[in-house]
């Protein structure tokens, strides 16, 4: 689960991370971000939001002070901050993606409009993300992810960092927390 949920925070992170200075491994990741299906994303979650009561409860939950406070402290644990330094290293934007989580803690209510009816959500938190992966795995975002790394050595090393050993011991000791 903790895995999906980086996919997914990383998905989105490529989808909104902003353009700088012309940057090679920027430029890579603005490309791949038009694989990622948010369309289909923001109208699952919308579709979960209206349907599923345990989903609204956690969204509710991630809103509130108590997530608020927890989520203050995890940030403020030397592993975490140790993995958000490997990550901000391999070329990820960070800051700019946990600025992106704090506004969704805070987000207006959905602009979506239906053009079918709403079917019946259940299985909370833990379903939604096993179909935002679903998704993601059958977009061609997986090609697009392949042909970047035979084509930008930027990309390709960015990515032998997130498969290196040490940032898998990273994850797994800031997912202790």
């Amino acid at each position: 689960m903790k895995s999906q949920i980086f996919l997914l925070v990383f998905a989105f992170l490529l989808k909104y991370a902003p353009p700088t200075n012309g940057q090679s491994l920027q430029d890579d990741l603005n490309d791949l971000q038009q694989h990622v299906p948010m369309a289909q994303i923001q109208e699952l979650f919308v579709r979960y939001l209206m349907a599923d009561p345990e989903f609204r409860q956690t969204v509710q939950y991630f809103r509130g002070a108590e997530f608020a406070n927890m989520w203050n402290r995890f940030l403020e644990v030397p592993k975490v901050r140790e993995l958000f330094t490997y990550m901000a290293s391999a070329g990820l934007m960070v800051n700019e993606a946990l600025e992106m989580f704090a506004g969704f803690t805070g987000m207006e209510k959905p602009r979506t409009k239906f053009r079918r009816s709403i079917a019946p959500k259940s299985g909370g938190f833990r379903a939604f993300i096993a179909e935002v992966v679903e998704l993601c795995s059958s977009s061609d975002l997986a090609s697009a992810h392949e042909a970047k790394k035979s084509s930008s050595s930027q990309y390709r090393e960015m990515v032998s960092k997130f498969e290196a050993p040490e940032f898998k011991r990273l994850l797994a000791e800031a997912s202790g927390c």
